[in-house]
């Protein structure tokens, strides 16, 4: 039997077709109730992020309630970055973008609000500084090297998330606190790792880590450069040198990307072991992004106290 359009022109019924077999009324309520029943699913949120380290803490927060991607890989240098069309794409068709901010990445930022204005989360917030004091606070762009910054990001990123899906609110408090307790038991263990170094120090390829000198007291004694873009210059390896002859160096601390041209002169003229820490973090899924990054900084600083 088909049913008519009883409401008028523009009013079909939301159901055209009634099948019926031998007449029999129970199965004609089988077939419709499931038609009436539907509803369409919920859209996930689509969560866009500046770097896999930023992504693996959004995705902490959200599990499997959102999509989370990274624009930029993580082999990517944040500070010289800009974007391509398609990665601003990307950002623009976001229903959220969570950058780390504070002038990480200035090519980017500087551009982002006629991409995604109103939609932007910057965890660090904003910084302004001009060129010629960029490498003066070179070491205050990493931010995340300090845990317990990270855990009050992850706190933050929670109260948003719960603001945009009131509902699902309580779910990403759960997972918050579960990653903020990982975190700090990470950091614990670090922090022990650390304190094994003494009185040894670091040598530093470029002026980096301040955020873990803070967190950790990691004993970063001298640093090659100032920046990754500028060259020590002879004065400044001259100083240098006269600290390692002095015995006061256990090993020399490098990020994937540095130039090293001078740190493996050094290495090998004093017979020092370089270490390499991820800055940006590691491969992986969640929360885990970032604490390898710090049982890295620990395993360096344990592989330095061994000599």
């Amino acid at each position: 039997m088909v049913m008519g359009d009883e409401a008028g022109a523009g009013h079909r019924c939301l159901i055209c077709y009634i099948i019926t077999f031998n007449k029999r009324p129970m199965l004609r309520h089988t077939l419709i109730l499931p038609l009436l029943l539907a509803t369409p699913a919920a859209a996930e949120m689509v969560i866009a992020t500046d770097l896999p380290l930023t992504a693996g803490l959004v995705s902490a927060v959200t599990g499997d309630l959102a999509t989370v991607t990274p624009v930029f890989d993580a082999q990517t240098d944040p500070h010289g970055a800009a974007l391509r069309p398609g990665q601003a794409r990307d950002l623009s068709r976001a229903d959220l973008v969570v950058i780390i901010g504070g002038g990480l990445m200035p090519g980017v930022e500087s551009g982002l609000d006629a991409l995604a204005e109103g939609r932007i989360l910057s965890l660090a917030g904003e910084v302004e500084h001009h060129d010629e004091d960029h490498h003066d606070n070179h070491g205050a762009l990493h931010p995340w090297l300090d845990p317990e910054v990270v855990r009050g990001w992850v706190e933050t990123l929670a109260a948003e998330m719960s603001t945009r899906d009131e509902i699902n609110g309580p779910t990403y408090a759960a997972n918050a606190e579960a990653a903020r307790d990982e975190i700090a038991e990470v950091a614990d263990a670090v922090e022990v790792a650390v304190g094994g170094l003494y009185p040894a120090g670091m040598l530093a390829v470029h002026d980096a880590w301040g955020a873990a000198v803070e967190a950790f007291g990691l004993p970063v004694v001298a640093t090659i450069s100032d920046s990754e873009a500028h060259s020590p210059s002879v004065r400044r390896l001259s100083e240098i040198e006269a600290t390692l002859r002095a015995g006061d160096v256990a090993c020399i601390l490098a990020a994937p990307g540095d130039d090293r041209g001078q740190a493996d002169r050094l290495s090998e003229e004093f017979s020092l072991p370089i270490v390499t820490v991820p800055l940006t973090g590691v491969s992986g899924e969640g929360v885990a992004v970032y604490t390898g990054l710090l049982e890295a900084l620990g395993a360096a600083a344990a592989e330095c106290a061994a000599g």
